[in-house]
């Protein structure tokens, strides 16, 4: 007698977790954040590397040695050293963009503007931001592909000088009568001139000096706004001490990387 083959009284475990096809998609989003933080690092590297060795000694190599990265990375998550330059100034562009607008946003008065700018140029000077700005610019000169998208990074900042002017001429007899297009254009091409020829000088208090000189300017401008006349007594320039030269008062020198 044949006995009936038992009746299986197993049933699928539904309950084993997620599909393979689930958990890889689980990861993406842990794979999308360390991509992300890879770049942050690459990003961070490419500054810090401007910083220090200047645009000429801005390669792959010296980037991945700054951030102690492989230097394909570079390559894998940007695609050129043109390419990261350009996402390095629009994350120092992000970074400092608010703070910008937040010190900007009570100004006036061309004084207030004046004095606001020379603040923001110290604190960009003594980072170390104003020298990656004028490097890259430096290196765009032999790049001509690199320069259109270098000057679409630099338009927010112009867009906020110019918005600072127009507040400021904002219900004046002046309104409408500058460019004042043509002024932001100049104010922040001023704003970078000033580090490249500091640089160079050997008196190490031009810096302030020319700061000072376009305080005393906005004053004249501001009298000549609402009075519309020349002050009768017009602000003396302060004579700093005796200027000490970079010969005997030597900046810090760049460290290497």
């Amino acid at each position: 007698m044949t006995l009936p083959a038992p009746q299986s009284t197993h049933t699928p475990n539904r309950s084993r977790g997620p599909s393979i096809v689930a958990r890889a998609r689980g990861r993406q989003p842990a794979t999308a954040q360390a991509s992300e933080e890879t770049r942050a690092r690459i990003i961070d590297a490419t500054i810090e590397t401007l910083k220090t060795e200047g645009i000429v000694g801005a390669s792959a190599r010296a980037i991945a040695r700054t951030g102690a990265f492989n230097q394909a990375l570079i390559y894998y998550h940007f695609g050129s050293i043109n390419d990261v330059m350009v996402a390095a100034l629009a994350k120092m562009g992000e970074r400092r963009i608010d703070l910008y607008e937040e010190r900007l946003a009570g100004v006036t008065t061309f004084p207030q503007l004046a004095r606001v700018g020379a603040e923001l140029h110290k604190e960009d000077a003594e980072t170390g931001n104003i020298t990656v700005l004028v490097q890259m610019l430096a290196g765009a000169v032999g790049e001509p592909a690199l320069g259109p998208r270098l000057y679409r990074s630099f338009k927010p900042w112009t867009d906020l000088v110019e918005q600072a002017i127009r507040n400021v001429l904002e219900g004046s007899a002046f309104e409408d009568a500058f460019p004042v297009e043509d002024l932001a254009f100049a104010v922040s091409s001023l704003f970078f001139g000033i580090e490249l020829l500091t640089d160079l000088d050997p008196d190490t208090d031009r810096e302030d000096s020319l700061f000072r000189t376009i305080g005393l300017i906005a004053v004249l401008v501001d009298a000549i706004m609402t009075t519309g006349t020349m002050p009768a007594e017009q602000p003396a320039a302060a004579k700093p001490a005796r200027r000490a030269t970079k010969q005997a008062t030597k900046r810090s020198p760049k460290k290497k990387a």
